[in-house]
């Protein structure tokens, strides 16, 4: 089998997603690599939309936030509700053409809508290119362009959202349903938390709280890093990871913090930083919303970018394994509250945690492994 997989740089979290599916097929022997697909638009625009996708979530994550409930309303495909959109996207259809038949692709996996929709216009082009073809959600939705064109399979994180997919216009007969979204295999191999607290230099008996927005540090860390450090016992350790918010990492690192508070800039150990948590406190991202639940650590989701977030606030919420709040000051009482002891709390997330216990990037590559003896 040779897999290509279309990913997109705007963010972390779908790249993330690609190398957990890569990494299962390259182990089973077959040729599986990732490719930016928004380079076949054109690389400046690649970078164009990659640098504004931040941007915007950083700085103006309302506005992005309206911007993707507009397209959100209209349950049609996009190629009917958002024709501009679609026809902005499947322009990438001629470049995944040349590079299919260049090298010999027997099967492209998107996992971004935005592929997703290159997919459909190299469908409606190429017609008579025989390639299966396939989409993983990466949130807890269906997102605008996830259904677009005749995508063989869709892979999605749970049972309960095969709903919103047929809604949108997906075939039921198409849906595979996992339980998480395909993240690295660490977070399935993680140290139990005594483990994990001993690697990081922490008593196996002192309470961890992590705090982090994403691979973008999005949403207001600086403000509940001073309130947190302020509120917190100085038995309790914070860590506040920034990821490549460089800006961010430099406002924090100059504050002057108590010792039990550790600024962190990007990091490859967020395997050990989750596991090590009594609480996590961060954006409901649909791959960190996964680790946090493969893991099973309590969560509180700061809805700080809206969007499809929303949906995987809304998703972990109702089933009792994440909190939430508008306020700053109310995070700090569910905080101080989960710190103090919420065995329903710590019940639910442990449920979250033998519910998701499967590896889906490993029953994706199973999935076509199967198909093709």
């Amino acid at each position: 089998m040779k897999v290509l997989i279309l990913t997109c740089n705007t963010g972390e979290g779908h790249n993330q997603t690609s190398k957990a599916i890569i990494d299962e097929f390259t182990s089973l022997g077959c040729v599986c690599v990732a490719v930016d697909s928004l380079k076949f638009l054109s690389q400046k625009k690649s970078e164009f939309l990659c640098n504004w996708h931040q941007r915007l979530y950083r700085h103006l994550p309302r506005t992005a936030s309206i911007g993707y409930s507009i397209i959100d309303r209209n349950p049609k495909p996009l190629e009917q509700s958002g024709r501009w959109l679609y026809k902005f996207f499947a322009r990438g259809a001629d470049k995944l053409y040349q590079l299919i038949s260049e090298e010999k692709y027997d099967t492209v996996i998107s996992v971004h809508p935005f592929s997703a929709v290159i997919i459909a216009g190299f469908q409606q082009k190429y017609k008579d290119v025989k390639v299966r073809t396939a989409f993983v959600a990466t949130d807890y939705t269906c997102s605008p362009g996830a259904a677009s064109g005749n995508i063989d399979t869709y892979f999605i994180p749970h049972p309960d959202l095969a709903d919103a997919f047929v809604k949108r216009g997906v075939p039921r007969e198409k849906i595979v349903s996992l339980y998480g979204i395909p993240v690295k295999k660490e977070f399935f191999n993680a140290p139990t938390k005594k483990e994990a607290k001993e690697a990081l230099g922490l008593s196996a008996d002192t309470k961890s709280v992590l705090l982090t927005c994403g691979s973008m540090g999005c949403g207001p860390i600086l403000k509940l890093s001073k309130k947190l450090s302020k509120a917190l016992p100085s038995s309790v350790n914070l860590f506040v990871i920034c990821g490549k918010n460089k800006s961010l990492y430099k406002k924090l690192i100059n504050k002057k913090f108590p010792e039990n508070i550790s600024i962190i800039g990007y990091t490859d150990k967020m395997s050990y930083y989750t596991a090590s948590s009594d609480l996590y406190i961060t954006k409901p991202g649909g791959i960190s919303s996964t680790e946090i639940a493969v893991i099973g650590v309590p969560a509180l989701f700061i809805n700080a970018v809206g969007g499809c977030e929303t949906y995987n606030c809304n998703f972990f919420v109702n089933k009792g394994s994440a909190k939430t709040a508008k306020k700053t000051d109310d995070f700090i009482k569910l905080t101080l509250s989960a710190l103090e002891g919420d065995s329903e709390f710590e019940k639910a997330s442990e449920k979250i945690k033998a519910e998701f216990s499967q590896n889906s990037a490993e029953k994706i590559a199973s999935f076509y492994l199967k198909s093709s003896n």
